[in-house]
């Protein structure tokens, strides 16, 4: 079984603003500013990586363990609603 890819949710408009993204959710007008470590998370949910990927990514482009930093900031977007309710699990 692979791991479930991460997907934005349909609704979530998203614009890069200097060094950071600003999320504009649709459904209730609300703007989520991701800081600048959250937006580096933001752009490798793509539907094509699973959290690993995410993880594994960061962590060889900053040279250490971000587990830890990549999973709060996912458990945020879930919070937020900003991840797709059902991602995708591709084979």
């Amino acid at each position: 079984m692979t791991a479930a890819r991460l997907e934005r949710h349909p609704a979530i408009e998203t614009a890069w603003v200097v060094d950071r993204y600003l999320l504009f959710d649709e459904r209730d007008g609300v703007v989520h500013e991701l800081n600048p470590s959250a937006s580096a998370v933001w752009d490798l949910i793509d539907g094509a990586r699973a959290e690993k990927d995410v993880i594994e990514s960061l962590s060889a482009q900053f040279g250490q363990d971000l587990r830890a930093d990549v999973q709060v900031a996912l458990s945020d977007f879930r919070t937020r609603g900003l991840l797709s309710d059902d991602p995708v699990d591709r084979a």
